[in-house]
């Protein structure tokens, strides 16, 4: 298991996967991630591309269009943005999951609690198949972020959100059916099973840096609060 994480900190740079990509209707996303620098710009975290040229995010919108994270679909499925972004130097765990109905975001901190509320977005109207899949850059408007990724992990399948709390605590991966790639801190290295190693160009990898479940030990069951109340179960730490 390694310690560290990857950093991208120019619109060149490039984490992505063009090949043996999970259903567009049938997928999760998840992984950490922590913004270097403030771009005021759209930030990219995640970014799924379709045949036919259409995109669906995680990104951040800057300041003139609220400042906030959320989900968002360029074929006509719409966006839902939350009331906050990430902070800069601050980790941050998000996922995304669509089930062909709907789109939904999931976004926790380093306590590995819940931020906010699930935000989702129909997702009936999509078609076509998954061109690629990127993480900090996405190449068909080129919007990236000043950031650092780590433990970024696809499945062929929809995650539950206790499956994606699970995850998001865990430094090795939790759920292995239908995983279709992943990595740590290098996306040269899968380590998922399945050798496929992600195309990455002007990215570092650094070992300085890296999610705070590395030092969490053995994952164990606690309770976990969103909006001031308990609503679940969250894998932890010791």
């Amino acid at each position: 298991m390694a310690q560290g994480s990857v950093i991208v900190n120019a619109s060149s740079d490039v984490i992505a996967r063009t090949a043996n990509l999970p259903s567009f209707t049938a997928f999760t996303i998840g992984g950490w991630f922590k913004r270097t620098t403030d771009r005021d710009s759209y930030e990219n975290y995640i970014g799924f591309i379709r045949t036919g040229s259409f995109l669906m995010s995680v990104q951040n919108r800057p300041s003139g269009d609220g400042n906030w994270i959320g989900i968002n679909d360029d074929q006509g499925g719409g966006a839902n943005y939350g009331s906050g972004e990430p902070a800069i130097t601050t980790w941050f765990y998000i996922a995304l999951t669509n089930n062909g109905t709907n789109a939904k975001l999931y976004w926790y901190n380093t306590s590995f609690a819940l931020v906010g509320s699930v935000l989702s977005i129909g997702s009936n109207s999509f078609t076509g198949t998954t061109s690629e899949v990127n993480v900090l850059r996405e190449s068909l408007y080129s919007t990236w972020a000043n950031a650092r990724c780590a433990q970024v992990r696809v499945w062929d399948a929809v995650l539950s959100q206790s499956e994606i709390a699970a995850e998001c605590a865990s430094s090795t991966i939790v759920r292995t059916s239908n995983i279709n790639t992943a990595f740590e801190d290098d996306p040269a290295t899968d380590v998922s099973g399945n050798s496929r190693p992600w195309t990455t160009s002007g990215i570092t990898v650094d070992a300085s840096d890296y999610p705070p479940n590395y030092a969490g030990g053995a994952t164990t069951i606690n309770p976990y609060v969103a909006r001031g109340r308990q609503v679940g179960f969250l894998a932890g730490r010791n």
